[in-house]
C-alpha cells in the first residue's frame, strides 16, 4: 500500500510494479489499486489528493506474484492469505469454497502449502475473484464492499 500511495502521489501519479510477497497480498492488496497509509490512530487514514476518504486508487502496471517467495514465510502468514481465498469462495464462488474445504479437510493448511501447484491454483482463483469484483466496482461504491468482510472484525 505504501508504494502504491507514493506512486499515486509523486508527480500526480507515476507507474509502478507491485511484487506481493505473501498469499494475502497476492490475493488482496495487489488487486484493486486501493492505496493509503496507516497511522497510530487507524488503517488507511492518510490518502492522496482527497481522491477518497481512504486513499488513492492507483493501479500497478504489472503485478509479479511468485509463489517461491512463500517458502520463506511463517505458516501464520500463509494461513491469513488462505482465509482471504476462503472468503472469496464464501462470497460468490461455491465451487472454490467446496474445493478448498475438501483440500483443507484432507491435507490441512500444511499440505496445501506443500502442494505448490494446488496452492498456485487457489491463489489464482482468489485473484480472479477479486479482479472480477474490482472490474465491476473499481471505486468501491457498491459490490466491492463485500471484499471488506472480515477486515474490520476478524
Amino acid at each position: 500500500d505504501l508504494i502504491g500511495f507514493v506512486a499515486a502521489s509523486y508527480y500526480r501519479g507515476i507507474r509502478f510494479i507491485q511484487v506481493p510477497t505473501t498469499v494475502l497480498s497476492m490475493v488482496d492488496s495487489s488487486v484493486g489499486g486501493k492505496t493509503a497509509v496507516d497511522t497510530g490512530y487507524g488503517k488507511n487514514l492518510i490518502g492522496c489528493c482527497a481522491l477518497t476518504l481512504a486513499g488513492a486508487f492507483w493501479q500497478p502496471i504489472l503485478v509479479v506474484a511468485d509463489i517461491a517467495v512463500l517458502d520463506t514465510l511463517p505458516i501464520r502468514q500463509t494461513r491469513s492469505g488462505i482465509a482471504e481465498i476462503i472468503k472469496a469462495g464464501m462470497c460468490s464462488r461455491a465451487d472454490l469454497f467446496a474445493e478448498l474445504e475438501s483440500i483443507l479437510s484432507s491435507k490441512g493448511v500444511e499440505g496445501l502449502i506443500q502442494d505448490t501447484e494446488q496452492l498456485r491454483d487457489m491463489i489464482v482463483a482468489g485473484i480472479d475473484y477479486k479482479r472480477s469484483v474490482v472490474e465491476e466496482d473499481e471505486r468501491d461504491t457498491g459490490i466491492r464492499n463485500e471484499l471488506n468482510w472480515g477486515h474490520t472484525v476478524g
